[in-house]
């Protein structure tokens, strides 16, 4: 069952499915409609213009809503109370949303001291302005001046404030950005944004392999417990933990599908080859699997951002580009700190 528009309502708990089927085919459409009942709270049924009044009535007795979508606006023709559904499947979908929010910003840079460093920068912004809501516009000369190694140009300021978004220490609203509560406490224990400069630029010349964990292991634990509320690295994390040897990406793929079958695929390949990647059953085709539908920004940002924590034991990265990775030879393993 693949519902054509899955969301959330605002109270970021309750599930919507959304089956459309134009002008044919609606009995069909309020008939799958209703089996997703089984993990969704509400369910509607989207069709080109106002159904027949029968078919109406029809979708009224099996809780299903109708949407008429219209050349200049969508009538909401009906919409049943939301019900409750199997607990396992909702479980699952709401993993699934988190998952690929998490997927939709992706980590930009390999170094995570750009996105660290943005809460001791908002942190001052608000002690000399008096106000958290920082515009980025006015933001970004406050935050070169304190952390200098940030790369030029206002996309940049954005990059790593999204970074520090993911990690939950920022909140961002059109082009403002304010410190959330994780934020302030993490500022207090991080560095001021000149010493973080310096460990950046310590990490950006030094010798491969040395981690911002080894160079300054208070920061590496703060990262560490702000990557712990990730989706994508507690996958990745929680995979790793069954294996007492480095593993490579095609058996860490393996090791990912028998614990989450549904996950995997969205965490690993890109959007636009799962479908192809991933049987009916949901078992992965792996004589269809190529080098470039692999995600990137999982072996390359993820990879990175998890080894400067001191999680991954730093093994080269698998690469800034899908078009010559080798995932046979991309080695990952937790280091003894990540292990417990």
């Amino acid at each position: 069952m693949h519902p054509d528009l899955v969301g959330r309502l605002a109270d970021g708990e309750s599930l919507v499915a959304v089956e459309a089927k134009g002008h044919g085919d609606l009995l069909r459409g309020i008939a799958q409609a209703e089996l997703y009942r089984r993990g969704f709270h509400l369910v509607l049924l989207a069709c080109a213009g106002r159904p027949p009044q029968e078919l109406l009535i029809m979708a009224r007795q099996r809780a299903v809503g109708v949407l008429a979508i219209l050349p200049d606006r969508v009538e909401l023709l009906d919409l049943p109370p939301a019900h409750m559904p199997q607990l396992h499947h909702a479980k699952h979908i709401r993993r699934q949303l988190t998952l690929n929010t998490a997927l939709v910003s992706p980590f930009s840079f390999n170094l995570p001291t750009h996105y660290l460093a943005m809460a001791p920068v908002l942190q001052t912004w608000a002690q000399e302005r008096g106000t958290g809501w920082a515009p980025l516009h006015e933001l970004d000369a406050v935050a070169r001046s304190h952390y200098t190694v940030l790369p030029r140009g206002i996309t940049s300021l954005r990059s790593a404030l999204r970074g520090a978004a993911k990690l939950g220490m920022v909140a961002l609203q059109a082009d403002r950005a304010q410190l959330t509560f994780t934020g302030r406490t993490v500022a207090a224990l991080l560095p001021a944004a000149p010493e973080l400069a310096r460990l950046h630029a310590a990490l950006d010349t030094g010798h491969r392999g040395v981690t911002l964990a080894m160079i300054h292991p208070q920061v590496g634990a703060v990262l560490r417990l702000l990557l712990n509320a990730d989706p994508i690295a507690q996958l990745l994390i929680d995979t790793l933990q069954t294996s007492d040897t480095p593993l490579s990406m095609r058996s860490l793929v393996l090791l990912s599908a028998e614990r989450d079958r549904a996950l995997t695929p969205v965490a690993f390949f890109k959007p636009e080859a799962v479908a192809a990647l991933v049987g009916d059953d949901g078992q992965i085709l792996w004589h269809k699997v190529q080098p470039q539908h692999f995600r990137s920004t999982t072996f390359f940002q993820y990879k990175s951002v998890l080894k400067h924590a001191g999680i991954l034991v730093p093994h080269a990265l698998g690469g800034s580009s899908a078009k010559s990775y080798h995932p046979d030879a991309d080695l990952w393993e937790l280091t003894a700190v990540a292990r417990g």
